[in-house]
């Protein structure tokens, strides 16, 4: 019997959100915490083997494994001893919370009126700080060594230098002024980017144009911090994108990257902030048809070592998406179809944690390498999987993309009996999704009806009379498909 979906709740979302690594911190954690933690285990267990969320499915799972408790406050608990578990374990992985945990102990030890020790631990955490460029946290530290200096003013005064300590208090307040900056026209850009459903194109490349003449963004005001300079260059980078600008953009996008390469050892973020420079600049040399260029970030992308699984999942995403792109223009399905048992390897390993539609995207690439050469029926058997997948009804355009390449499948193996009926249900998805207007459309078109009384004339009139160039493109090798198989005709 199917179970009723709902909207998940809070701690449904958190657990399922939780790495390997995580649940097995936690665990640790709840056995350590507490002799008597076996109902609330025993609900983390349930809730991390559901699929979907039912309220009504999770209760029966909890009288079903005779687990005495009230469910909500054990809920309620066991969210606590969750959000507990991963402070401590990120005090341990990620330097911005073991900061804060230093602000904490810091805190305590002067309201403890131990001012001396509290001292020591302040320089270090401002030595730390800066290191890993957290001016938030720098701010908190020098409000403590302020106050710390007024708690020790009897005792050990002569120990700091008061002026340097304002000095570099100023100074930090304008490097976390300087950040703001950057965040809030970081702020814009979104804003910009989630206005782009409701507005034309052109509003949007006037408003990237715009936003490149702000002062912060000259060339003449290059910012101090790192943080500011990694923004910087980023948001440059995704302006002059919108605006055309493409040898530019890559000037940044370079700067971006080299700027992280300075820095040696890479934080966690900037792992993330290092791949995704991959990303934009392998998408960009593509998009500049740069492919030799585009090629050699494959190998760099590759070798990035990844500390945790989450950057593990983006490096996949990131090398596998721009080598199935690359290697399509390039007209090298052979290449794709030899690195595809490391990819499906690698999408059974993620499965669940790497977004469906980059899934179905890489399985499709391959079905049309499949396709490309002449392994007709291995590709009718993955999109069929393609095409039966429940994601499909969330991703209309690669649903479209898929059905349309099942449509030159069946037609290469010349059963054209079915192709009306299919050409029929492709243009009525086509037209519901307001796709009338599409070379595809038309495409598609000429397998209806008449197709079975004048084979192919319906398709060479229209290859030989479509406004190729006015039309938008849905699935781009349709052209391909002309060249290579019309003219076998029936």
């Amino acid at each position: 019997m199917p179970v009723n979906k709902q909207q998940p709740d809070d701690l449904y979302l958190l657990i399922k959100s939780l790495t390997g690594a995580e649940k097995r911190y936690f665990r640790l954690y709840a056995q350590k915490e507490s002799s008597d933690n076996s109902s609330y285990l025993d609900l983390f267990d349930i809730i991390n083997e559901m699929n979907d969320y039912s309220l009504i499915e999770l209760r029966r799972l909890v009288d079903e494994n005779r687990l005495q408790t009230d469910l909500n406050k054990t809920k309620q608990y066991l969210f606590d001893s969750i959000i507990k578990a991963l402070a401590l374990f990120y005090a341990n992985n990620d330097i911005e919370i073991k900061l804060k945990f230093d602000l904490i102990e810091t805190l305590i030890l002067n309201k403890k009126n131990l001012p001396g020790i509290a001292g020591k631990k302040i320089k270090q955490l401002e030595k730390n700080a800066k290191k890993h460029y957290k001016a938030i946290v720098l701010t908190e530290t020098y409000i403590l060594l302020k106050r710390n200096i007024i708690n020790l003013s009897l005792m050990h005064f002569n120990d700091y230098d008061i002026d340097e300590v304002i000095r570099q208090q100023h100074l930090n307040l304008e490097i976390l002024n300087e950040e703001n900056t950057f965040r809030d026209i970081t702020l814009k850009i979104k804003q910009l980017i989630n206005s782009s459903k409701n507005n034309a194109p052109e509003d949007i490349q006037k408003s990237c144009k715009k936003m490149l003449k702000l002062p912060e963004l000259s060339d003449r005001n290059i910012p101090v911090s790192y943080v500011s300079l990694l923004i910087y260059y980023s948001v440059k980078w995704f302006l002059k994108m919108q605006t055309n600008q493409l040898e530019g953009a890559l000037t940044e996008i370079n700067y971006y990257i080299e700027l992280m390469n300075q820095q040696g050892k890479l934080t966690e973020q900037d792992k993330f902030n290092y791949i995704t420079g991959f990303a934009n600049k392998g998408g960009l040399l593509i998009q500049m048809n740069r492919f030799k260029d585009a090629e050699k970030i494959l190998p760099l992308i590759k070798a990035v070592e990844c500390d945790n699984q989450l950057q593990e999942m983006l490096k996949f995403r990131v090398y596998y998406t721009n080598y199935v792109e690359l290697y399509s223009l390039l007209k090298l399905p052979e290449k794709i179809i030899s690195i595809f048992p490391e990819m499906e390897q690698e999408i059974i390993l993620f499965k669940g944690k790497i977004s469906e539609e980059v899934v179905q995207q890489l399985y499709f690439a391959y079905a049309k390498a499949l396709f490309e050469t002449d392994k007709v029926d291995k590709s009718i058997i993955l999109l069929s999987k393609i095409i039966s997948s429940s994601e499909m009804h969330d991703l209309p355009k690669l649903s479209i993309a898929a059905k349309i390449q099942m449509l030159m499948c069946h037609y290469v193996k010349k059963n054209y009996d079915i192709l009306p009926s299919m050409a029929m249900n492709i243009n009525k998805q086509m037209a519901k999704l307001n796709f009338k207007n599409t070379f595809d459309y038309q495409f598609v078109k000429c397998f209806n009806r008449d197709f079975l009384l004048k084979g192919n004339q319906p398709l060479l009139k229209f290859a030989t009379t479509a406004g190729v160039r006015e039309q938008q493109f849905i699935y781009s090798d349709i052209t391909d498909f002309f060249s290579k198989h019309l003219l076998t005709v029936r």
